[in-house]
């Protein structure tokens, strides 16, 4: 195509009306491709979730020190105490679990958020 040719196809496709359809089209177009990518599985092998290797005694203080660092940082509270445990350690490791199966899945609905090595759960 000539450049006086694409000159004057832009200056087209510029005006208000034909402007909105592009819009409305590109718009369009992008919805199905969303779409269409829940479909598409990705090449490569998918990494099981990996198992702890820390001790559950272990991972409890380490946890109980990260909670105590953002206490402080947030209330500037400086030694805050752990008043009472919500939850079993049974039922956290299974909804952790749970929620890791959402990413690490090949047809769980996170599996673009998989990154080998590393533990990522999600919730949708």
């Amino acid at each position: 195509m000539e450049p006086g040719k694409w000159k004057q196809a832009l200056g087209g496709l510029l005006q208000k009306e034909k402007a909105v359809k592009l819009v409305v089209l590109l718009g369009i177009c992008g919805i199905a491709l969303i779409g269409l990518s829940s479909f598409w599985e990705p090449s490569g092998q998918q990494d099981a979730p990996a198992e702890s290797s820390v001790p559950a005694a272990d991972y409890r203080e380490e946890l109980e020190e990260s909670l105590c660092r953002i206490v402080t940082a947030i209330t500037g509270e400086a030694q805050p105490t752990v008043v009472r445990q919500v939850i079993s350690e049974e039922t956290s490791r299974r909804a952790t679990a749970i929620l890791e199966t959402v990413v690490s899945a090949p047809t769980g609905s996170g599996r673009f958020a998989h990154q080998a090595g590393y533990r990522i759960g999600g919730k949708t």
